[in-house]
């Protein structure tokens, strides 16, 4: 069985059925599962007969075969958790039925409620529907099982899991309401459906909404494109999606099959900042089920390196931030934006969004005024991007060498000059006073050019540049700077050269010679994936660790030594977030402590 860290290996299969051949579906399941690394696999409705069988559901031999070959399954005492779909009689009347078993016990029977009935599909035609079933329990090959309205739990490891009949996931009210409020944080929809242009879109929408309303994961399959075509093609449609994403699909293809490795451990988290109030139904039958870690566990899609850029889009991107500094602009009676430009990549972009939005509002670049304040240790290609920058967009800009109030602020501490944090942030404070003084001068506000990274590594100089009039970049981590500030070039073209100087110019603060960010906090490609995975999905210490090893091939010694020092980063950096400016939300992750993460600032 595939299980580790909260990931649970799930696979949806829509096999090369042979309709009307229950004993060959069997064996061809049998093959299906005995090479599925699953912990949980779930076949379509009716997938032992065919759905498709059409009159030949009313035969005595078509139902005898069919429990043939589930009990030839039985005998295999798979340790996997399987799912399929069978006829069945109960009380002399025909049901559609999933029936779901491990090893030889069957563990629970669905009938389907809600019956397809029009232009293609005529199920009242052979089947009853479970609203006329009084009973919870039925004998299926000698066994009672449990049956209808239950939610089947591993209680060790948080999964909890149930089934729907849902033709195209369209229905108003359904079994997955139910299930959700009942603790499902698993739901698989079974369904049939022909294909037809547009249909794929029109699933793919509903299960994503369906994944987001029921706050979990939410995997919809179809029955095979192998089953009859006389009419038209049964699409064979798989989505697997998790809090309103898609994670994986397989549509108009001859896979007919999906697997997921499903983070729980992040469903779990995520409902329970959510929050939401459940009106608790408590007339859902838990059934127990067994699930055993693997040590072998295998990842069958990468895990995502840079996450805060899978939904990324640079439009939206730019709207959040253009039309928040608009809205402070306008709300202050439009005054002067004072931005401090480094050459690096944040002043860059702040610089960038600052004149996208004045262009936005048809106001006059004189606006802007870009400050250069170079240092003893300011590099030639940094200062050279800076200007290149400033002039391509033709802003007002003053230019401004801090050297000489450096020294002199350091001598009125009695400074010895060393190269120490006291030299350091000197640079920075007098650096943002020098900005603070200029918006009085000018009647303008300074705009803060910080990133969601440096925030949560509290890599930010307190009451330097830490501080702000406006943190327009306090949204975005440093991984989609750096892809926003490349993506902007589709708007002004003509700065290609600058840009992608800036890009490739290592990322420093350039306090002392030599100095590298990434160096000190380490790479901000991995502290980006670890903010996200602690900050977004709850990821404790240990999962941290294990997922970079997986996604970046680390070793355990360098995994959990990187990972210690995010961790003591983030915690003791709470004190500078607490004050932090003002700045547009833009990903789903805020660390503003006035309205989303508030933490005491001398966590341990």
């Amino acid at each position: 069985m595939m299980f580790k860290e909260g990931f649970l290996k799930v696979s949806t299969i829509s096999p090369a059925i042979k309709v009307g051949k229950p004993i060959l579906n069997g064996e061809i399941i049998k093959e299906e599962i005995k090479r599925n690394k699953a912990s949980l696999l779930v076949f379509p409705e009716l997938s032992l007969t065919g759905y498709s069988c059409g009159d030949l559901f009313y035969q005595e031999q078509l139902y005898d075969e069919s429990l043939r070959a589930l009990n030839g399954l039985l005998k295999e005492k798979f340790n996997k958790i399987i799912a399929l779909g069978m006829p069945l009689i109960i009380n002399s009347e025909l049901y559609n039925v999933l029936v779901v078993f491990q090893k030889d016990v069957i563990l629970g029977a669905i009938v389907k409620k809600d019956l397809v009935n029009n232009n293609f599909f005529n199920e009242s035609r052979w089947f009853k529907s479970s609203l006329e079933l009084a009973s919870d329990k039925v004998t299926i090959l000698g066994q009672e099982v449990p049956l209808n309205n239950l939610i089947f739990k591993a209680e060790d490891h948080n999964v909890s899991f149930g089934f729907e009949f849902n033709n195209n996931v369209s229905e108003l009210t359904t079994s997955g309401e139910e299930l959700y409020l009942n603790g499902a944080n698993l739901i698989i929809n079974l369904s049939t459906n022909l294909a037809y242009l547009g249909l794929d879109k029109i699933i793919e929408t509903n299960v994503k909404a369906k994944s987001f309303l029921y706050e979990g994961a939410y995997l919809f399959l179809a029955s095979s494109n192998d089953e009859s075509t006389g009419d038209g093609l049964y699409s064979g449609f798989h989505y697997h999606a998790v809090f309103g994403r898609i994670e994986n699909k397989s549509v108009y293809d001859l896979k007919n099959r999906l697997t997921s490795d499903l983070d729980l451990k992040e469903i779990e988290y995520r409902r329970r900042k959510a929050n939401k109030k459940k009106n608790n139904l408590n007339n859902y039958k838990i059934i127990k089920v067994a699930i055993s870690t693997d040590d072998d566990f295998t990842f069958d899609s990468k895990i995502a390196q840079i996450p805060f850029l899978v939904d990324y889009d640079f439009e939206a991107v730019r709207f959040i931030q253009t039309k928040a500094l608009e809205k402070r602009i306008k709300h202050l009676n439009n005054p002067r934006i004072i931005i401090g430009v480094s050459g690096g990549l944040d002043s860059s972009l702040a610089l960038l969004v600052a004149y996208d939005t004045i262009n936005k509002m048809n106001l006059s670049k004189e606006k802007i005024m870009a400050v250069v304040m170079p240092s003893v240790h300011t590099s030639e290609k940094t200062y050279q991007n800076a200007l290149t920058l400033i002039k391509a967009l033709a802003v007002p800009f003053q230019e401004i060498n801090i050297d000489v109030e450096v020294e002199e602020q350091l001598k009125m501490i009695a400074h010895d000059n060393k190269t120490d944090v006291t030299y350091e942030n000197v640079q920075a404070r007098i650096r943002t006073q020098t900005l603070m003084n200029l918006a009085n001068k000018h009647h303008g506000i300074v705009l803060g050019t910080g990133n969601l990274s440096e925030i949560a590594l509290g890599f930010m100089t307190y009451n330097a540049d830490q501080m702000s009039m406006y943190a327009i970049n306090a949204g975005l981590p440093k991984t989609m700077v750096q892809r926003h500030l490349k993506e902007y070039l589709s708007y002004y073209p003509h700065l290609y050269d600058v840009v992608v100087s800036i890009l490739q110019t290592p990322i420093s603060p350039e306090l002392k010679d030599n100095q590298y960010s990434e160096e000190i906090v380490g790479s901000y490609l991995i502290n980006d994936f670890l903010i996200y995975r602690h900050l977004v999905c709850g990821d404790s210490e240990k999962r941290l660790i294990f997922l970079l090893k997986e996604a970046f091939s680390y070793e355990n010694k360098a995994a959990e030594s990187f990972v210690k020092s995010f961790l003591k980063r983030f915690k003791t950096a709470q004190f500078k977030r607490q004050v932090i400016p003002d700045g547009p939300q833009v990903t789903e992750l805020s660390l503003s402590a006035r309205n989303h993460f508030k933490m005491a600032s001398d966590s341990e």
